[in-house]
């Protein structure tokens, strides 16, 4: 037998759709040859900033720096850095900064 049962929204459809909290997903596929994918989860539009390190900390490239609106985002690295150079084999890690949160994670760029 069926019963019918009513069904309640609790909040708003934006509440279910877009994330609750800010994230730094693992990059995707991982190793990676030429070229990964970064997901980045924004609560709110905020100014977000990603960038590519090497093992050494210095700077490879910087992927975003600047306002982002609320969702999921994958943002692309196709292993080359600021000049256009393709970067070395090896282990990086990439660094999201927005609004008072801060996540590293690694990634292996393979030849």
């Amino acid at each position: 037998a069926y019963n019918q049962e009513s069904v309640r929204w609790s909040g708003s459809l934006l509440d279910w759709i877009l994330p609750q909290a800010p994230g730094l997903e693992q990059n995707f596929p991982n190793p990676f040859n030429p070229s990964t994918i970064i997901p980045l989860a924004l609560p709110l539009r905020t100014q977000v900033r990603l960038d590519i390190f090497n093992v050494l900390g210095q700077r490879v490239r910087t992927l975003v720096d600047g306002p982002l609106e609320a969702g999921y985002h994958n943002m692309a690295w196709n292993g080359l850095d600021e000049t256009g150079r393709q970067a070395a084999a090896g282990m990086y890690f990439y660094l999201v900064e927005m609004d008072g949160f801060r996540q590293t994670r690694k990634m292996t760029l393979v030849k």
